[in-house]
């Protein structure tokens, strides 16, 4: 079959490989909800539902944090002009 990935076969049906960030990857989080709700990530044992709201919680602070950072900044540049 060549040479790389061509080559390689998985037989096995109980094969599981999570990818580490899976928790950071809303395009993943989102269908995995929808369509497994109750599966279990095998390190966190945190079901779908509850990594995608841990992710949109951590999305919205961190969107806050930079949205503070931005006006702090700005109100910074206007006490300097003035």
């Amino acid at each position: 079959l060549g040479k790389g990935y061509a080559s390689f076969r998985v037989t096995s049906l109980t094969l599981r490989k999570s990818n580490p960030e899976i928790t950071n990857r809303l395009f993943v989080l989102q269908p995995l909800a929808e369509i497994g709700p109750e599966l279990c990530h095998p390190v966190t044992q945190k079901t779908s539902v509850e990594m995608l709201q841990d992710f949109l919680v951590k999305k919205q602070e961190a969107s806050s944090d930079q949205q503070i950072h931005i006006s702090s900044w700005s109100s910074e540049k206007n006490e300097v002009s003035e």
